[in-house]
């Protein structure tokens, strides 16, 4: 299998940020420029913006192979998971569980339009699937923070927990 790299700068970005990648080569992200943070897709050496419009930052960090596309957008409310379509459905569709005070991200999509990701709420971070619109909050038995991610090229979800260090030695 021969591997191809390449060097992703985003137009008058200072940097750039590559978060997911579909089947066909597209790939998601963000960048920084003079005006923000901006989501984009790069496809067929082409970069697009795609930035929620009331957002004053936008993420994009996952896509599927129907070419949805998951991230969170930060505006004067806080931090917000999105969906964006692919075809008909291409405006945003803000994912926000109701559990969520302050704030939810959307880090995940498979192929079955499964959706994972993390909301903040008092007692700490905890992650959440999405199916249609039901969700699951998805925490860590032993009660740490809990972060979930999607598997987009094996269409299947997968979990990572992040987990507190026992103790912090200090020198």
């Amino acid at each position: 299998m021969s591997m191809i790299f390449i060097t992703l700068d985003a137009p008058s970005a200072n940097s750039t940020l590559a978060f997911g990648l579909d089947n066909a080569g597209q790939i998601v992200g963000s960048y920084n420029d003079i005006t923000g943070t901006h989501d984009f897709i790069y496809s067929g050496g082409t970069f697009t913006q795609l930035d929620y419009p009331p957002a004053s930052s936008t993420i994009a960090h996952d896509i599927n192979s129907t070419g949805q596309i998951v991230g969170y957008e930060s505006d004067a409310t806080g931090q917000h998971g999105f969906l964006y379509g692919s075809g008909a459905q291409a405006p945003f569709i803000l994912i926000i569980d109701p559990s969520a005070t302050d704030g939810t991200q959307a880090l995940g999509i498979n192929d079955s339009g499964q959706i994972v990701g993390v909301y903040t709420d008092g007692t700490g971070t905890h992650g959440f699937l999405l199916v249609g619109n039901n969700y699951s909050t998805l925490d860590d038995s032993a009660g740490n923070n809990t972060q979930r991610w999607a598997s987009t090229t094996r269409a299947r979800l997968s979990a990572v927990s992040s987990m507190a260090p026992a103790s912090t030695a200090s020198s």
